[in-house]
């Protein structure tokens, strides 16, 4: 896991199914929901759209970066908060 650029992070999971990866990211999705960051006497909620991809056989990390970019403009330009893959 680690900052991709921006405020976007990358989290490779070798070996793991687009169905487990797509748990994987409720899951995370939900507790980014529950934190509240304390701002100027306010409780700021965090929200996280999400992007994922299966490796393609034959295809070098660039491919993979690229579809899941692609799943996480999807969610972002769902309204955000969302979570999306392109396969």
């Amino acid at each position: 896991c680690g900052r991709w650029g921006g405020d976007d992070f990358l989290l490779i999971l070798p070996g793991v199914s687009l169905t487990r990866a797509a748990t994987l990211a409720e899951k995370l999705q939900k507790r980014v929901k529950r934190l509240k960051v304390p701002w100027e006497g306010r409780q700021i909620a965090v929200t996280m759209s999400v992007g994922y991809a299966a490796s393609v056989p034959g295809a070098g990390a660039d491919t993979l970066i690229r579809l899941t970019d692609g799943g996480l403009l999807a969610a972002k330009s769902a309204g955000g908060g969302g979570i999306a893959t392109v396969q």
